[in-house]
């Protein structure tokens, strides 16, 4: 075989080793990423969504809850709602569902770093920074009345809520009762003003 033939030949050899290399790189990067995603939970996908995002909660089987994403702490999540700031703040044991805008969807695939600090916040620290502030709320349960008035304590697994009128100075004789609420049955936790929660 004249040398010109066999340049040729390992040029080919070499060319097809290379595109058996890339393809079997692109297979490995493939699966690699789909390792990754069947990795992601709910909480995984609402912090990728990131702030911002316009999100539909289901949450037991009310109609869906719209807000604008603003924080995901290690088991809750916060959002806006609408223009007059209100701020609703969820168990993320409490969410059935969500159906993201179509940027958010994007996005919350995809691998992202989080705020290690806002990651380390629990439901329950939130919770016992509403009751330090005083700050009045509409507790939704999830299978039960809603319940307005202001966090007195938060435990390990529950709240307590003294039930009374918004408008009200939150004095010990204007509580008409206090209610226990564990935190499985909360639904969310509605705040008039985003600034009220203090922790986002």
């Amino acid at each position: 075989m004249p040398d010109g033939r066999w340049d040729r030949f390992f040029e080919d050899l070499e060319h097809q080793f290379a595109a058996e290399l890339d393809t079997e790189r692109d297979e490995i990067a493939s699966e690699s990423e789909r390792v990754r995603i069947a990795r992601l939970g709910i909480r995984d996908r609402l912090v990728a969504a990131g702030p911002g995002a316009d999100a539909a909660i289901e949450v037991g089987g009310a109609e869906p809850l719209h807000i604008v994403v603003e924080s995901v702490g290690r088991d809750w999540m916060a959002g806006s709602q609408g223009e007059g700031g209100a701020l609703v703040v969820l168990p993320l044991a409490s969410i059935d569902g969500f159906a993201l805008d179509r940027s958010g969807l994007s996005r919350s695939v995809k691998a992202v770093t989080e705020d290690p600090l806002t990651a380390r916040i629990t439901f329950g620290f939130v919770l016992r920074s509403l009751a330090r502030r005083r700050v009045h709320v509409t507790l939704v349960r999830r299978r039960a009345a809603a319940l307005a008035g202001t966090p007195q304590r938060a435990g390990a697994d529950h709240l307590d809520i003294a039930l009374r009128d918004q408008d009200a100075a939150p004095r010990a004789g204007d509580v008409r009762a206090v209610q226990t609420v564990g935190f499985p049955a909360i639904a969310w936790v509605r705040l008039a003003r985003r600034t009220d929660l203090g922790v986002i």
